[in-house]
C-alpha cells in the first residue's frame, strides 16, 4: 500500500505541474502588464475602506542645531516656508549656517519612523506632536531639533495613494491573472 500511495502522490503532483505550466502558458500569452495611474487611482476610490491604516503616517522636516545657535527665529521662518516647491529657501539656509538636516517630505513615513530622528523616548506616547504645519522643538543635551510636519494622516484614515500605489498595482495583477486561469480552466 505505500508504494500505492507513494506512486499516487507522485501522479497528483505531476498533474499540478502540468496544470501550473499551462495557466502560466496562457497567463504569458494573454497577460497585459500595463497597469494605468488611472486604473490604480480607480481601484483606490472603489476600495478605499481596504486601506485604512493602523498607524499615523507623516511628512516632514527635522533640523538638528546646537543649543548655542542663536538663528532659532530666521530658521523657523524658512521651515514653516516649505512646500513642494519652497524647499530652496530652507536648504540655502541650511546650508549657510552648516546644519544637519533630514528631509522627510518627499515620502510618507510612519510616525514613529519620523520619531527616531528625535530625542524621544520608545515608552512614552508622542501622538500631541502630529501638529501640521507647526514649527516644534525638543532639546537633548547641547543639541536642538527643530522639526516640522507638513502632511498629517492619521491611525484609522485611509492610507493616501502614494502610500498603497505599489500594493493596488499587484493587486490589479493578480486579478488579471487570476481571470486568465479562470477563463481557460
Amino acid at each position: 500500500t505505500s508504494q500505492k500511495d507513494i506512486d499516487r502522490l507522485v501522479e497528483d503532483y505531476r498533474q499540478t505541474l502540468i496544470m501550473r505550466q499551462l495557466d502560466q502558458y496562457y497567463v504569458d500569452k494573454e497577460l497585459v502588464t500595463d497597469i494605468t495611474d488611472r486604473q490604480i487611482a480607480a481601484h483606490y476610490r472603489m476600495h478605499s475602506s481596504q486601506f485604512v491604516l493602523d498607524h499615523h503616517k507623516v511628512r516632514g522636516i527635522v533640523v538638528r542645531v546646537s543649543d548655542k545657535f542663536r538663528n532659532t527665529s530666521a530658521l523657523g521662518e524658512a521651515m514653516r516656508s516649505v512646500s513642494i516647491d519652497g524647499m530652496a529657501e530652507l536648504n540655502a539656509f541650511v546650508e549657510k549656517h552648516s546644519l544637519q538636516m533630514s528631509d522627510l517630505t518627499s515620502e510618507w513615513t510612519t510616525f514613529s519612523d519620523f520619531l527616531s530622528y528625535l530625542p524621544t523616548v520608545r515608552t512614552r506616547s508622542y501622538d500631541n506632536l502630529l501638529q501640521k504645519g507647526k514649527v516644534q522643538s525638543m532639546k537633548s543635551d547641547d543639541v536642538v531639533f527643530y522639526f516640522l510636519i507638513s502632511d498629517v494622516v492619521k491611525k484609522g484614515s485611509v492610507a493616501p495613494l502614494e502610500c498603497v500605489e505599489d500594493d493596488i498595482r499587484r493587486m490589479l495583477y493578480a486579478e488579471r491573472r487570476s481571470e486568465i486561469v479562470k477563463r481557460y480552466e
